[in-house]
């Protein structure tokens, strides 16, 4: 069983949804501190630099 982190995209969703790379990539080019998750506790402040290592990190899930 793999360990997830407040700041891991969740497998469902990645799959339902199939986001391309590229495009998760581009919310790192947006200018932002606070991430309110549809799950989770939010993250008030450092949420680009929480998230980067995930969104860059991010392969979609194969069919």
């Amino acid at each position: 069983m793999a360990h997830h982190t407040a700041t891991d995209i969740g497998p469902g969703w990645a799959k339902a949804a199939k986001p391309a790379a590229a495009e998760l990539r581009a919310v790192l080019d947006l200018d932002f501190e606070h991430l309110l998750p549809a799950h989770g506790e939010a993250v008030i402040g450092g949420a680009k630099a929480a998230y980067r290592p995930t969104i860059e990190g991010f392969r979609p899930a194969r069919p």
